[in-house]
């Protein structure tokens, strides 16, 4: 890394704690972004802030709910107070994915649209008007789902990604007059999750291989850096080795 594609420029990432929020955390870093990390581990958004920290980097964290009334402006808040006015952001929080569409309880849908849908949007809302008004030409970056595709048996979760992906559409639509981008990244078999059917999974995968999170980190930095993606918005970027071309014809 040349540590001087993003040098500049402060970024705000949730669900950072671990896995592909983490990984991307790391990526701006080593590319020269101040970073905010954010998560409701605390004990683990502690320890992913202070390694980064360790490495030389400007860093900031705090723990969160992003359900809870109020969090986006807490965590936009104590973001700008420890690394400054932010110009990128990366919302990779999200509940892990359970329940048929016949046995899902009010509780877990609402939990998971809350943080992957609401949340993003009132951070998004939030950090889009401060941008405007302060003429930042942020970039904005969601991490979305091959779930949005076709139904793969995790109702709340498909339905929750598939609403962020045209929420991404539509913030990238409103805000492009501005010069802010925004985009998305939809991951396949990442090593950062647990998959009960990996290995028929991998056999589905062209590249017959499980992904990483520091190659979805790559894409993200890719497309928040404006050196490479200055006339990128509107777009969902997919990182899955092919997984999304299995047709389920021949299973």
């Amino acid at each position: 890394m040349n540590r001087d594609l993003l040098a500049g420029e402060a970024a705000l990432v949730t669900g950072a704690a671990r896995g592909i929020g983490a990984a991307i955390a790391r990526a701006l870093a080593a590319e020269g972004a101040s970073v905010f990390l954010t998560d409701i581990d605390g004990k683990a958004v502690e320890a992913a802030g202070r390694a980064l920290a360790n490495s030389g980097s400007r860093v900031g964290f705090c723990s969160a709910d992003l359900r809870a009334p109020g969090a986006a402006d807490k965590i936009i808040d104590a973001a700008t107070e420890q690394v400054g006015p932010i110009s990128l952001m990366v919302h990779a929080a999200s509940p892990a994915f359970s329940g048929s569409a016949l046995e899902l309880s009010d509780e877990v849908w609402n939990d998971m649209l809350g943080v992957n849908l609401l949340a993003g949007y009132r951070i998004a809302r939030r950090l889009g008007n401060v941008m405007k008004g302060q003429g930042i030409r942020g970039r904005m970056l969601f991490i979305t789902s091959l779930h949005t595709q076709t139904p793969r048996g995790s109702p709340a979760y498909s339905s929750a990604k598939a609403g962020v992906t045209m929420m991404m559409k539509e913030l990238a639509k409103a805000l492009g007059p501005s010069g802010i981008r925004v985009n998305a990244i939809a991951p396949g078999l990442i090593a950062a999750n647990w998959y009960p059917e990996a290995e028929r999974l991998i056999q589905a995968t062209p590249l017959r291989r499980i992904g990483s999170p520091h190659e979805v980190a790559a894409v993200a930095v890719a497309l928040l850096a404006d050196r490479f993606s200055s006339f990128v918005t509107g777009t969902i970027v997919t990182v899955d080795g092919g997984l999304a071309l299995h047709n389920w014809l021949d299973s």
